[in-house]
Order: structure tokens, then C-alpha cells, then sequence
């Protein structure tokens, strides 16, 4: 088994289902943990700002992203898998 390691103070993109009250209030959790565990999270382009984790401007700023975190479906997944334009950035 391959072992993810994540830095400490790293950017962690979230993208979750739109529309969706319960993608976004898990979005807003996870936020709240990665902040108190001192990651820096991000709300994925196109997207509503999820409290706490700034909204990225452009897919550009996922080249200083570490990882992907998905919150959703399949079309959610291959959404953010679109956004990564195929960086090589671990999705989880």
C-alpha cells in the first residue's frame, strides 16, 4: 500500500456536489478540521466559497496544491478531475 504524505500548512483543494445542502455542510466541517489541524484549505474554482477556505480564482493556483479532496458523486469526481486540467495532484 502506497502511503500519502501531506505536508504540515498545506493547500488542500475541496471540491463538492453543488446544489447539494449536505455536500456543503460536510464541506464546511471538513474546513473547520483541516484549519484546527493547520492546513490551508481552499474552495476549488467555480464554486460557492465554503466559510474559511478562500475561493481560487482560477485552476491556475492548483499548481501549489498538494492535494484534492472530493466531496460528492461521480460527476462531482470527474468535475474536479476536469478542474486538475491533468496535474498530477492526489485526489482523495
Amino acid at each position: 500500500m502506497t502511503k500519502l504524505h501531506v505536508s504540515n500548512k498545506a493547500k488542500i483543494a475541496l471540491v463538492y456536489r453543488p446544489n447539494t445542502t449536505t455536500a456543503f455542510d460536510a464541506s464546511k466541517k471538513l474546513v473547520q478540521w483541516l484549519l484546527k489541524h493547520n492546513y490551508k484549505p481552499l474552495t476549488a474554482p467555480s464554486q460557492k466559497a465554503i466559510p474559511g477556505a478562500p475561493l481560487m480564482k482560477s485552476s491556475k493556483e492548483f499548481d501549489t496544491v498538494e492535494l484534492v479532496i472530493i466531496l460528492g458523486g461521480d460527476g462531482t469526481y470527474l468535475r474536479g478531475i476536469r478542474i486538475l486540467s491533468g496535474r498530477p495532484i492526489p485526489i482523495l
